[in-house]
């Protein structure tokens, strides 16, 4: 017989998991389509670009989903249009982008950073355990992959393209992780 002893502390319940889960598969869609709406915008597959953008504004309403029981819906609302206006602004960018239109590329960029900047603070204004250096890191890193992916995709240079993805996966992952391990810290009693 094995003398394995788990210490309770140390073990997540399935709700925490399933958190955990939902958070990652959240900030692994956002990777998957907006490189899907990148490859279709390349590609000129409009119907596709079109299904692909819809899926995108979507995921702005699935993290006001995940965030309203935590925070409430004034709050999981205001994130939504935060994160919404992130992801209205690289799809902007990428349409720039292969539009060969930089005028609207120089212009979408600061947007964009504005939009890391505003998302970074609120997180950091409504949970403690969320910096606003650390999301300003990840979502800076997530942006700059995905402005090397249109590089790769315009290129041809689809090692390098894949390359991206996978780090861009490890990196939502990573964000995932931290959002979820933000929230579950946040409702954790003081000891």
């Amino acid at each position: 017989m094995s003398n394995v002893h788990y210490n309770q502390e140390e073990c997540l319940t399935y709700g925490q998991m399933n958190l955990i889960n939902d958070f990652r598969t959240l900030w692994t869609d956002v990777t998957f389509y907006l490189r899907g709406y990148a490859l279709s915008s390349a590609t000129g597959m409009d119907k596709l670009k079109e299904a692909t953008r819809n899926r995108i504004y979507h995921i702005a309403h699935h993290f006001e989903s995940k965030l309203e029981p935590f925070f409430g819906s004034e709050v999981s609302e205001q994130f939504e249009t935060l994160i919404l206006q992130f992801l209205v602004d690289i799809i902007q960018a990428i349409d720039a982008y292969f539009a060969s239109d930089e005028t609207a590329l120089n212009q979408s960029l600061p947007a964009i950073y504005r939009d890391i900047d505003n998302i970074s603070s609120f997180l950091a204004g409504i949970n403690p355990y969320w910096s606003k250096e650390q999301w300003e890191g990840l979502l800076t890193k997530l942006l700059e992959n995905g402005l090397s992916g249109l590089e790769a995709i315009k290129a041809e240079n689809y090692e390098q393209d894949f390359e991206i993805i996978e780090s861009n996966l490890r990196y939502a992952t990573m964000m995932g992780d931290y959002m979820a391990n933000g929230l579950l810290a946040y409702l954790q009693p003081a000891r």
